[in-house]
């Protein structure tokens, strides 16, 4: 923006688009105008990146709470943060705002709402390329009942049924539950909760189920996987490692961290592996959600060596100790107030969470599930060499965007 004294001392002022202003006012006037316009830009600019930094943050917290830097360990941020959305959405005051912030970290309650919504639906769609299933249940006992608001809204934007059943009879409520987490994670978890999940004073179990199955666009050839030592930090260690020559894939590659991306046969899915050259305990801890944002994002494309370990991990998480370390506290007291969900006071007893990862030739299976049982109160070579056999941290992310964000951490874990 020029301004220029004419010989009449009028103020004569020019933008750089070459409009003139006779008068300051005029020029107020319009300057305002564009202001305005690019604050909104920024703003809205601004409110996408905290969504990705929010979905990112959450799957780190997790991480970070739920394991050591010296364990393999898998855990699925979608099925523990779907579940925990359905409480969300029921719970009022500051035990929402503990969810919210969680969930979301400055996104409204709505959004975060809306968020797992949209993720759910696009992880339901039927896909020819890749299996995917996403199941929300509420097993209530036989003489409990939600809310009749909040029921239909669970069932409407998350899917998520209910049905009665006798939790006094513990064995045949549990047998019931583990039936359908079962079938809806392709058999690899037969059983989450114990019969012990349905005494006391509990009245309601509430369950995600979450199943994905995806085979690589360019599978590795079997005959090709050999054995090599894998440097954990427990020391070394044999491993049968995938091998794909001249593979034509994403990836980066500097002096202080490796990245490959695997897209499947539906490229909307993506595994994704990054392995630091540092200390990877230190690594971890310092980890960002915009650090590991862009290294999911701002990957090349070319061919590459490379060498992956197979590997298949199971976990078991204590829900509740791993919320508590992420500043989640209040649904777990007596002042908990999820008088949203039912005329009865209540509060949530216990959260269970487990996940199976396995990364084969041919492609990646993973599924998680969790429980939420609620009480009343009481510069190298031409074809860059990219080799991970040293501790690293994984994801399974979904790319399409939804919400205006591009990728989705669906399962995270590490390889140590």
């Amino acid at each position: 923006i020029t301004a220029v004294f004419s010989d009449n001392l009028q103020l004569i002022i020019t933008d750089s688009f070459g409009r003139i202003f006779h008068s300051p006012v005029s020029f107020l006037l319009a300057f305002t105008g564009v202001f305005g316009s690019i604050w909104r830009i920024i703003l809205s600019i601004f409110r996408l990146f905290q969504k990705m930094s929010a979905s990112t943050d959450f799957a780190l917290a997790l991480l970070r709470a739920s394991s050591g830097h010296a364990e393999n360990f898998v855990i699925s941020p979608f099925s523990l943060g779907a579940a925990l959305a359905i409480v969300h959405d029921g719970a009022k005051e500051d035990t929402q705002k503990e969810l919210t912030t969680l969930l979301g970290k400055t996104l409204s309650p709505a959004e975060v709402s809306a968020l797992y919504s949209s993720l759910t639906a696009a992880l339901s769609e039927k896909n020819s390329a890749v299996i995917t299933n996403v199941a929300n249940r509420f097993f209530l006992d036989k003489e409990f009942t939600l809310k009749a608001e909040y029921q239909s809204h669970v069932e409407k934007v998350f899917n998520a049924g209910a049905e009665n059943i006798n939790f006094k009879d513990g064995d045949g409520s549990a047998n019931h539950v583990n039936a359908f987490v079962e079938k809806n994670t392709g058999g690899m978890i037969p059983k989450l909760v114990e019969a012990s999940a349905f005494g006391g004073n509990a009245v309601a179990v509430l369950i995600n189920a979450v199943y994905f199955k995806g085979e690589w666009e360019t599978q590795f050839n079997k005959d090709a996987t050999q054995t090599k030592p894998f440097h954990g930090i427990a020391g070394d260690r044999d491993e049968k490692f995938m091998i794909a020559n001249k593979l034509n894939t994403r990836y980066s590659l500097n002096d202080d961290l490796t990245v490959v991306s695997l897209a499947y046969k539906d490229p909307s899915y993506s595994l994704v592996v990054l392995m630091p050259s540092g200390d990877f305990g230190e690594w971890r801890a310092n980890l960002t959600a915009e650090t590991l944002q862009g290294a999911i994002e701002n990957l090349q494309t070319g061919k590459i060596n490379l060498e992956l370990p197979k590997f298949k991990i199971e976990s078991t998480t204590d829900g509740k100790a791993a919320l508590k370390k992420c500043g989640v506290k209040r649904i777990f007291e007596d002042t908990a107030d999820l008088s949203g969900i039912s005329d009865k006071d209540l509060y949530v007893s216990k959260i269970v969470h487990k996940a199976v990862i396995e990364v084969t030739e041919e492609g990646t299976e993973a599924t998680a599930a969790t429980g939420i049982r609620m009480h009343v109160k009481g510069l190298g070579p031409l074809t860059p060499e990219l080799t991970f056999n040293r501790p690293c941290i994984y994801a399974i992310v979904k790319n399409k965007k939804i919400k205006k964000i591009k990728k989705q951490i669906l399962f995270i874990g590490q390889k140590a």
